[in-house]
């Protein structure tokens, strides 16, 4: 049987500027364990691999293409780019292997920024195609040069904040 390896958390709960309860909890991770991990990790990067090819497919296809930098695939390119830099967080490894501190928050960060840009890009891009099915809105006034700042603002601008706090 492996012998497994501890790793102590720390957890106090604050009520009131108290510290009403401190409990020490110990996850015991043995080699087979280790190897499930890896395996995942590896899964893991090969798809983030496929997922990049396929953003980079969409980046380059925008730039390449003036024909096709129209102000619905605008939002389908920031999507791109987000799922760029998810991909990139997934790039830097795992961060329990990790013995920096500073790495593993720097990996969060960038994990958090581009998961909830992805979220908020997939938001709004749906969000046009409502107004535009349900509501027959036209195009000329779904796609003003202000909405189109405003939209990518906050694709990148709140996800940036959410991802400070």
């Amino acid at each position: 049987m492996d012998k497994p390896v501890f790793y102590s958390i720390n957890k106090t709960v604050t009520m009131g500027g108290e510290n009403t309860s401190s409990t020490n909890a110990y996850l015991a991770i043995t080699t087979l364990e280790w190897d499930w991990v890896d395996m995942l990790e590896r899964e893991q990067t090969v798809l983030a691999c496929i997922s990049f090819v396929a953003a980079l497919f969409v980046v380059m296809v925008f730039i390449a293409f003036p024909r096709v930098r129209i102000p619905e695939y605008k939002l389908v390119f920031c999507l791109a780019l987000s799922d760029l830099g998810l991909c990139v967080s997934f790039f830097l490894g795992s961060p329990l292997h990790n013995e920096e501190r500073r790495a593993c928050v720097v990996q969060g960060f960038i994990m958090n920024l581009f998961s909830y840009s992805s979220v908020f890009f997939a938001t709004i891009i749906g969000a046009v195609l409502y107004k535009s099915t349900v509501y027959k809105i036209e195009h000329e006034k779904i796609f003003t040069p202000n909405r189109e700042i405003c939209r990518v603002a906050v694709g990148f601008g709140v996800p940036i904040l959410l991802s400070v706090l």
